[in-house]
């Protein structure tokens, strides 16, 4: 009797239905932080030259951050940006260091 009851294409589908909807899930989470982080972006974008310079950010990053898709968190994009800061100013103290010696 169980053999009548049971479809394996159910079964199939149902899996695969709720692996859609774990990956639905997943982008509107993404989609949600992305807007959360562009909403902090232009935030930051209202504050003046020496503010943002003051806590390590400038006019220009903030900018390139908006310009990406609406599906990639904008947080990311300064995030890099401020590593490849400090992996430029470790760079140049090395350099210094060099000379003096």
């Amino acid at each position: 009797m169980s053999f009548l009851t049971e479809n394996p294409f159910q079964n199939r589908a149902a899996s695969h239905g709720r692996a859609s909807l774990g990956r639905l899930s997943a982008r509107l989470k993404a989609l949600a932080v992305s807007l959360t982080r562009r909403r902090q972006v232009y935030a930051l974008s209202q504050l003046d030259d020496r503010m943002l310079s003051d806590i390590g950010v400038t006019r220009a990053e903030l900018e390139e951050a908006n310009r990406w898709s609406l599906w990639r968190d904008p947080g990311e994009h300064l995030a890099e940006a401020a590593e490849q800061r400090r992996a430029a100013r470790q760079r140049a103290a090395e350099a210094l260091k060099g000379r003096e010696v």
